[in-house]
């Protein structure tokens, strides 16, 4: 009976699993995106790193909104869940989070700037 009970559990394991990687998540490097920036390609640029962050600088023309806030904000109301939106943090972990959200949220062109502001090599605005 145990050895049914933990095969039932492994099977269900490797489900969840192959569920869970089934919507395609992407990066992007700091060149990709000061390309996209030079093209005036259509994108929403989000910041969600934390406002005391923002303030100290960021990406010309992020949007601040909080990894905690992303779920909950009304900024995302009018945005069309086809439009790209490029989300940014320090080091690219929250924002790999904060892409995940909005990819359950129903986003469906959501790219992680890989390694963040760090990585960044383009101009950086203060609020």
């Amino acid at each position: 009976m145990e050895r049914w009970i933990m095969l039932v559990f492994v099977i269900a394991l490797i489900g969840w699993r192959s569920l869970a990687v089934t919507i395609p998540v992407t990066s992007i490097s700091s060149d990709q995106l000061q390309t996209m920036m030079e093209s005036a390609s259509d994108f929403v640029l989000i910041d969600v790193r934390e406002p005391i962050e923002y303030q100290k600088g960021t990406i010309p023309g992020a949007i601040l909104i909080p990894l905690q806030e992303i779920a909950t904000t009304e900024q995302l109301a009018n945005l069309a869940k086809d439009k790209k939106i490029v989300v940014m943090c320090h080091s690219g972990a929250r924002s790999a989070r904060a892409q995940r959200q909005l990819l359950d949220m129903g986003y469906t062109s959501v790219i992680n700037l890989d390694g963040g502001i760090i990585a960044w090599k383009g101009p950086i605005v203060t609020q």
